[in-house]
C-alpha cells in the first residue's frame, strides 16, 4: 500500500489525533487483544503456525503434565506476557 491513507479510514485517524482519551483507549484495547492472541497460542500449542511437539525427554522431565503443550509446564512464560502503553515525544 502506497499513497493516501483511503477515505474511509482518514475521518477515523483525524478522530483519534484530536482526541488522546480515544486514542489512549484504543491502544489499551489493542494491547489486551494482543496479549490475548499470545497466550491463546499457549492454549492451542502455537498460531498461526503450530510449534513442534514435546520431546519424549521434555515429557519425561516435565513437572506439570507431561501431555501439555509446548512452553506451557509451569506457565511462567505464558503469565509473564503483558504491555504497556508509552507515551513517546
Amino acid at each position: 500500500w502506497k499513497g493516501d491513507i483511503p477515505g474511509r479510514h482518514a475521518g477515523a485517524l483525524i478522530a483519534m489525533e484530536n482526541n488522546p482519551q480515544f486514542m489512549e483507549k484504543f491502544v489499551n484495547v489493542l494491547g489486551l487483544k494482543a496479549v490475548e492472541l499470545v497466550q491463546e497460542a499457549f492454549y492451542v500449542g502455537g498460531y498461526p503456525i503450530q510449534w513442534a511437539p514435546v520431546s519424549e525427554v521434555t515429557k519425561k522431565n516435565r513437572q506439570g503434565n507431561a501431555d501439555n503443550p509446548p512452553l506451557t509446564d509451569l506457565g511462567d512464560l505464558r503469565n509473564s506476557i503483558s504491555f504497556e502503553v508509552r507515551k513517546i515525544k
